[in-house]
């Protein structure tokens, strides 16, 4: 059973705060893969934002059966270990090789100290979309903030891969490139010619984006 509370995204601080520092302190903050993204949260001691713990509430409340989560760019992981801490497998996608050394290395550390929910995290340093295909229906994929140098060719390709999911998350503002409020209606659009239905805002986190929840179109007709 899923579930999410402050003593879980307070434990999981508690363990990663300290060898996500360590980690800094060690290689510096573009060795590390840690860039100004991950500077900012160390000098504030957070490990996670609060769009990340509302969306995992959000995910357990309105999503409950799911047998996995996949996370688009995950960098250093927090999204997906707070996922597998809340009862979810959950994979993260990253292709720079900075930020997934450091997520693999703090998966590895919570093996050693929780294997049992450590175990439900897995890393990969690939791109997405992977050419394997999910083995289950019941399944998510979550883009929480993805900024590339060729939005254009990233951005075909994984709204083209986006209908093998049950359910996509998106935050439209930052979703290989920055937009602004009058683009989101053309983006949403067009996520919606792949074959997703807008299911509506899923959690509005502000200045750090929208996020839609979309569904794979004939997915509830199939279930019958």
């Amino acid at each position: 059973m899923a579930t999410i509370d402050e003593d879980v995204a307070g434990c999981l601080t508690d363990l990663l705060l300290p060898v996500m520092r360590y980690r800094v302190a060690q290689l510096g903050l573009s060795a590390s893969g840690a860039f100004e993204f991950y500077r900012s949260r160390l000098e504030t001691n957070r490990v996670f934002c609060e769009y990340e713990l509302d969306l995992v509430k959000s995910i357990i409340r309105e999503i409950p059966q799911l047998d996995e989560i996949y996370e688009i760019g995950c960098g250093w992981g927090q999204l997906v270990f707070l996922l597998a801490w809340s009862g979810y497998n959950a994979t993260g996608f990253e292709i720079d090789d900075r930020r997934f050394s450091g997520a693999e290395y703090f998966r590895k550390i919570l093996c050693h100290i929780d294997e049992s929910r450590a175990k439900r995290a897995t890393i990969l340093n690939e791109f997405f979309p992977p050419v394997r295909r999910p083995s289950s229906n019941l399944n998510l994929v979550i883009s929480t903030n993805i900024v590339v140098s060729n939005p254009q060719f990233v951005e075909d390709q994984i709204l083209w891969s986006l209908p093998r999911y049950r359910y996509s998350i998106i935050n439209l503002d930052r979703f290989c490139r920055e937009r602004q409020v009058s683009e989101r209606p053309g983006f949403i659009a067009r996520v919606e010619q792949t074959g997703l239905r807008n299911l509506g805002m899923f959690c509005d986190a502000g200045q750090d984006g929208q996020f839609y929840l979309f569904e794979r179109a004939g997915s509830r007709e199939a279930d019958k």
